[in-house]
């Protein structure tokens, strides 16, 4: 599974000292519309992210974050 995110999120880049993740243009295969992440650790962070599809554009939603993050 975390093959399928990695190529399919390419530009997630989580820096753990900074607390941050940065998403740099996301993207889905047309065959998954909405990719739901849960308990995605950050250092001592945890957040649950949404990724949507729709005319291809990517939107993403914070579903919940527990911790210090940007």
């Amino acid at each position: 599974m975390f093959h399928l995110v990695g190529a399919t999120l390419g530009g997630m880049h989580p820096d753990a000292r900074a607390k941050r993740l940065e998403l740099v243009r996301p993207a889905l295969p047309a065959s998954m519309p909405k990719l739901r992440m849960r308990n995605l650790r950050v250092g001592e962070a945890l957040v649950d992210m949404e990724f949507s599809s729709m005319e291809g554009s990517i939107s993403v939603e914070v579903l919940r974050r527990h911790g210090d993050l940007d």
